[in-house]
């Protein structure tokens, strides 16, 4: 099968007509799909395999699917991957150009044949993609590579190489502007642009956003980052918008009185100042510094495991709700909505914040699939238990049936995992179904009221659509910056000085010069005293606000400090790089707590 096979009107697939059987085990999830099978041709195998697939690899680990080939073997399902991705790209160039978008094609609520099979065909796509990202893909870990990124843009020809870069890299992506392409298939010369100037043959913005929500893992995360910035706006201006006053040992009530506005209100600049422990308001003026160290105050507050509303995965370190919070605090949904608010408008301004998420936890925020995988980021016990269970014979001996004994609350009690379960014995034929619905009750249903409300309050200052172009991870990084080497060119083109230093003074010169010569940790270090946060954000230093600032201090015995809320080293004049050397390496790996100076 050729993409160029798989035109949007339907035509010249016919296709023999074939026997299609599915194992019993795996039957509950084709349901009544397998109807479909008298009229099959083309798009019937596509829409069945998509189908299928899909509901499999949300009960599949990634072992059960990269390693041991349980869906398909590796070399078969990178076949599989570049044909299906081959006709993703196809197909919705094809829309474009004859006046359809994806979202309509794949939000129909009475489907064709065809507009059925591209809705699984994506579902597939997103949900593989996201399953290989979670268990240690090429963008976050460097597991086997995928080819989801293809190079595509406007026809496919079957002796196209799709074939694994082998470099762990996620391929070319999809639309690359300036690629051009004759009738022929010959390439003219590839002409250089920017990532903002959008392919030209997605001619306005509504198609380009179309293909980012629908299909954002074919288009490279960067590029999905500016036109986001851009189709947010910019609210990075000093005058207008509204000033609060915060008092430092009331932070949360005094950002709920004042902040739980409306999504476009929220999107006006924000000035702070603080009145003290004593009632004095604090001197300052709020240029960005303020409002970054107001944000910290706020989520150090409201993300403490000790208030009840998160839980901490021992693991990772990473925040996830606490599925009691509903009961054991008060006006839990509403803080879980405002705290979804406040993350969008840390996002909005560009302001870094070291909140570690759960994945799954940020997946269901943003209505991303959740498979069996995820499941490991939160019980890794409990997964490795559903793992052992589906190996197991003669299950009927653990005399587990569809139900779950909670006690979140201190009593213990018997949850249904569907109705009348407690009633439904496991077996080996249903214990696929089982491992399903007991991930679902972990990663869903327990933390459905939060995350519905934090998604309510995310989406009313960004919009769900916009935030449905990023996966978890991806949307870890809008939120706290890039795990990724800090470049200290970078750092050093960006970095303003005050109170009589430069670029060329000579207690400067040392100072970059001892940061060259840190570690990769080291630097991380120096990032976190300065900021706060040890990443640097997605797209460069340029957009670090404030800008990363060095400040002189005339006393030359005392160690470096820091204000991070205004991203300000002080650095004392020392007198020779071994002194630099010691006093900066000192300051950082002694730094503790929080404090200003």
């Amino acid at each position: 099968l050729s993409p160029r096979d798989f035109p949007v009107d339907g035509s010249g697939l016919t296709g023999a007509r074939r026997q299609v059987s599915v194992t019993e085990e795996y039957r509950w999830l084709a349901g009544d799909r397998l109807t479909m099978i008298e009229e099959i041709g083309t798009q019937g195998y596509i829409y069945l395999f998509s189908h299928i697939a899909y509901q499999q690899i949300m009960v599949l680990d990634y072992a059960d699917i990269f390693e041991q080939g349980k869906v398909l073997p590796y070399d078969s399902l990178l076949t599989a991957i570049r044909l299906l991705t081959g006709t993703a790209a196809a197909v919705i160039i094809d829309l474009h150009l004859n006046g359809r978008s994806l979202s309509s094609v794949l939000t129909q609520s009475s489907q064709s044949l065809f507009d059925a099979s591209i809705s699984a065909l994506f579902r597939f796509l997103k949900r593989l993609a996201k399953d290989h990202s979670e268990g240690g893909g090429p963008a976050w870990g460097g597991r086997r590579p995928l080819p989801f990124q293809i190079r595509r843009q406007r026809a496919i020809d079957e002796d196209e190489d799709f074939s694994d870069p082998g470099d762990g890299s996620e391929g070319q992506p999809l639309m690359r502007p300036g690629r051009r392409r004759r009738h022929g298939g010959e390439r003219e010369r590839e002409e250089a642009m920017d990532f903002e100037e959008p392919s030209e043959v997605f001619d306005d913005e509504d198609r380009l956003l179309d293909t980012m929500v629908n299909a954002y893992f074919l288009i490279p995360f960067e590029q999905r980052v500016l036109h986001f910035k851009k189709y947010q706006g910019n609210s990075n201006v000093f005058f207008g918008g509204h000033h609060v006053e915060i008092r430092r040992d009331h932070v949360y009530e005094d950002a709920v009185k004042y902040l739980d506005l409306d999504g476009k209100t929220l999107k006006q600049p924000t000035r702070v100042s603080f009145i003290d422990h004593f009632g004095m308001h604090e001197a300052g003026i709020d240029g960005g510094g303020l409002f970054k160290d107001f944000m910290y105050l706020l989520f150090r507050e409201i993300c403490n495991p000790d208030r009840g509303l998160f839980k901490v995965i021992p693991q990772s370190g990473a925040l996830y709700p606490n599925p009691a919070a509903p009961i054991v605090v008060d006006n839990a949904e509403q803080v879980y909505r405002f705290l979804g608010k406040m993350v969008g408008k840390t996002i909005f301004e560009g302001v870094l914040v070291d909140i570690p998420i759960a994945a799954f936890f940020l997946n269901r925020v943003l209505k991303k699939p959740l498979t069996l995988s995820s499941l490991r980021l939160l019980d890794s016990d409990l997964y490795e238990q559903l793992i052992r269970l589906k190996a197991t014979e003669n299950i009927e001996d653990h005399c587990l049936d569809f139900s779950v004994n909670d006690d979140t609350l201190g009593e213990m009690r018997t949850i249904e995992l569907i109705p009348g379960g407690k009633d439904i014995v496991v077996t080996s034929k249903n214990v696929i179904e089982y491992v399903f619905h007991m991930a679902n009750f972990k990663l869903n249903t327990q933390i459905k009221v939060a995350s519905d409300a934090f998604r309510q309050g995310l989406s009313s200052v960004l919009g769900q659509r916009l935030t449905g172009i990023f996966s978890a991870q991806e949307f870890q990084v809008l939120l706290s910056g890039a795990s990724a080497e800090i470049d200290v060119d970078d750092l050093y083109m960006n970095t303003m000085y005050g109170n009589g230093y430069s670029a060329e003074s000579p207690t400067v010169q040392m100072f970059w010069e001892v940061v060259q010569s840190f570690t990769s940790e080291q630097r991380e270090m120096l990032l976190r005293f300065v900021t706060s946060s040890p990443r640097p954000p997605l797209l460069g230093f340029k957009e670090l606000r404030p800008p990363f600032c060095i400040h002189r201090v005339p006393d030359q015995d005392r160690l470096p400090t820091a204000s991070t809320c205004m991203n300000l080293l002080k650095l004392p004049s020392y007198s020779s790089i071994e002194v630099m050397r010691e006093k900066v390496l000192k300051a950082i790996e002694n730094a503790d707590g929080f404090g200003l100076s």
